[in-house]
């Protein structure tokens, strides 16, 4: 399994690395937080959740093996 390592300021996260359609689907899901931020200022509305609990599930399938 591939990870990848992002930095949110000084903290360290550690991702697993997505396939194409799990890459598509992060960049769907951010599209629509940035949307709805933008919109009501907050990100706890019940279609930010929804859709942050589906990627979830979808990414789970779509996680790089590693070679």
């Amino acid at each position: 399994m591939e990870t990848e390592i992002t930095f949110v300021g000084d903290l360290p996260l550690e991702q697993q690395e997505l396939d194409d359609a799990g890459v598509a689907a992060r960049k769907r899901l951010n599209e629509l937080v940035l949307a709805e931020y933008e919109q009501t200022g907050t990100l706890a509305s019940d279609r930010v959740c929804e859709a942050a609990a589906a990627f979830e599930s979808f990414a789970a399938g779509h996680i790089k093996s590693g070679k």
